[in-house]
């Protein structure tokens, strides 16, 4: 099994290791299924399955820019459970209790003066709840180099353009990330889903954000906007880790201690969420399940996640990892 990295995040990279997790696919049937007993096996396990692509997203957290355990889905993450985002890349399991111990976390949030580690984590799983199949477009948008120096005006900015996407291209959904230049003005990367590259959409991004911004400068006019195609979902992973993923303080300069929030979404029931499958289980099965992925870690996480009663990894193919838990998962 190989391993690798993002950004601190332990990304791991699944390939089909049947003996990782002690289950033998010469006598266990859960592995050698058909299609039909695949489902069947999941619904002897009480799996609660959501579709994807935007199904009911809006009234689960994704419109409060996806901050919920319920981004993509109507289906929320249940405690005892071990839950899959099939055609995305992330594993959870929630809720198994090991002894008496008890996981505390979480709390009410201060001031916002930066994209922080937990923000990073939040905006990296919120990535792996994403159906892989479908990749978006990169988009930058810079200002010029007279600008209003306010931070409620670069979101109202934001805003308006997103505004005027949502008008002209009624299937876009955007990932925002806010960003500071080394001049100290802001910029955005955006992933945007559901329009497809073509001359006309960089002629309009570009109008449209000098227009939104009243820049008045033919030189930002020509040069303020970039739109990219990013050809693969390891493409994307890697446009996270260089442009989206840089932790950090906001600068102390005007404008920035007011901006607030770093990243958010737009139009998210546009983007193409992967299928939530929501498998209950009991503590002795939700501890199998949290050995076999710690095993998946690099030696250092492993060691860090020890103790934990929930645990989320990322993985290349979690619908791999689906097929595999059915065998962990059912009662002995």
């Amino acid at each position: 099994m190989k391993k690798a990295t993002l950004c601190g995040v332990a990304v791991v990279q699944t390939y089909i290791r049947v003996s990782l997790m002690s289950i033998h696919s010469h006598n266990n049937p859960s592995i050698q299924h058909t299609q039909v007993g695949f489902v069947r096996d999941l619904r002897e396990l009480g799996t609660q399955i959501a579709p994807g692509h935007g199904n009911s997203v809006c009234g689960t957290g994704v419109a409060g820019l996806g901050l919920s355990t319920a981004q993509g889905s109507s289906v929320s993450v249940r405690s005892g459970s071990v839950t899959f985002y099939r055609g995305g890349g992330i594993v959870r399991v929630v809720g198994a209790k090991l002894g008496n111990r008890v996981q505390v976390g979480g709390g009410p949030r201060g001031l916002i003066r930066g994209f922080s580690r937990q923000s990073r984590l939040r905006l990296l799983r919120l990535l792996g709840m994403i159906d892989q199949s479908e990749v978006p477009l990169f988009v930058t948008l810079t200002y010029p180099g007279v600008y209003v120096a306010d931070g409620e005006r670069w979101k109202r900015d934001l805003d308006v353009f997103c505004l005027r996407l949502r008008r002209r291209y009624p299937q876009s959904g955007v990932i925002w990330r806010l960003e500071a230049q080394a001049r100290g003005a802001p910029h955005y990367h955006l992933l945007l889903w559901g329009v497809a590259y073509t001359g006309e959409l960089l002629a309009w991004v570009s109008r449209a954000w000098y227009e939104v911004v009243a820049s008045g400068d033919e030189r930002h006019l020509r040069a303020g906007t970039q739109v990219a195609r990013i050809r693969s979902w390891r493409g994307v992973t890697g446009y996270a880790a260089k442009y989206l993923s840089k932790v950090g303080l906001y600068p102390d300069s005007a404008g920035w201690e007011n901006v607030g929030r770093a990243w958010g979404i737009r139009d998210g029931q546009n983007i193409p969420w992967a299928e939530v499958v929501n498998v209950p289980a009991g503590d002795a099965a939700l501890v199998r399940m949290l050995r076999v992925m710690r095993r998946s870690l690099r030696p250092e996480l492993r060691r860090r996640v020890r103790n934990l009663s929930s645990l989320t990894i990322f993985v290349v193919s979690s619908s791999f990892w689906l097929s595999c838990a059915v065998g962990i998962l059912r009662p002995p």
